[in-house]
């Protein structure tokens, strides 16, 4: 009699294995899938220096189709998923790594399943936090992307997205200010007067990628030169002034600004290289 019960529990709780799951536990099912798809997809690209707003920002995307929990057919209703950061902070190379949490939104349509009589399978939603945090290159383990409450609000309103920081660049009328500097400064003064009309917080320095304002000065001869730009990039201006007192300001060759050619330097300026 015992064995007999036994039995009967084993199959009835097999049964219950194959009854249809209910709407809103297959949208937190298709939530949890998506958290997981995100940690691969960071893992897979293996970030060194990424700041968790850039993170969470490429990773916010309310145009993602959520991935299937069913093998059958949804209806015309559609699924429909909803990715939105609310916090973020630090960077990958961070020892702590870069943190950010995502708040994964779930409508999973109803449908008809294929087997079992043709039963139909209701529709759910699910809304719920996910934390991720991202360790650094030296450091690396897989990326966690763990369940969490969603990060209360003061209720005025709600954290802006994050986007990725700006690109430095070099002020508008680069060139422009580069020719009267040119056009005024004398040997002594060059430096300071170049100093003064590009200082070091006009431009944003990114420590991710190195990117910062450089600057550059001298003469040669009775000829000064000047140069200025954004370090690891093809942003410059380079200009001389002859004994005449002419001013010349351009920008040079791009591939002169590459890594172990001349740079955004006065030797681009004074000797400028002519590729073909």
């Amino acid at each position: 009699m015992t064995t007999l019960a036994v039995v009967l529990a084993l199959l009835l709780g097999g049964c219950s294995m194959f009854l249809p799951r209910s709407g809103d536990d297959r949208a937190r099912d298709a939530a949890r899938a998506t958290a997981r798809q995100i940690a691969a997809d960071i893992d897979d690209s293996r970030p060194r220096n990424v700041l968790a707003s850039d993170l969470a920002y490429l990773h916010s995307d309310a145009s993602r189709v959520a991935p299937a929990t069913d093998d059958a057919a949804a209806s015309g209703e559609g699924d429909h998923l909803r990715i939105t950061a609310l916090s973020w902070d630090g960077m990958t190379r961070d020892d702590d790594g870069a943190r950010f949490v995502l708040e994964i939104a779930v409508h999973q349509a109803s449908f008809t399943s294929g087997s079992f009589g043709g039963e139909s399978v209701e529709a759910g939603d699910w809304t719920g936090c996910f934390a991720f945090r991202v360790r650094p290159f030296f450091a690396w383990t897989p990326t966690t992307a763990d369940e969490t409450r969603c990060p209360e609000g003061d209720g005025s309103s709600p954290t802006p997205p994050p986007s990725p920081a700006p690109v430095p660049s070099l002020p508008d009328g680069a060139q422009e200010t580069l020719r009267s500097v040119l056009a005024g400064a004398t040997a002594g003064s060059l430096a300071a007067e170049l100093a003064a009309a590009f200082p070091d917080g006009s431009v944003r320095s990114d420590p991710v990628t190195g990117a910062r304002l450089i600057r550059d000065s001298g003469s040669e001869g009775a000829v000064l030169a000047a140069a200025v730009g954004i370090a690891g990039t093809t942003d410059c201006a380079v200009g001389t002034r002859a004994a005449d007192g002419t001013v010349q300001v351009w920008h040079p060759q791009a591939i002169t600004l590459s890594a172990g050619e001349a740079g955004c330097t006065i030797s681009n300026a004074l000797h400028p290289v002519t590729t073909h």
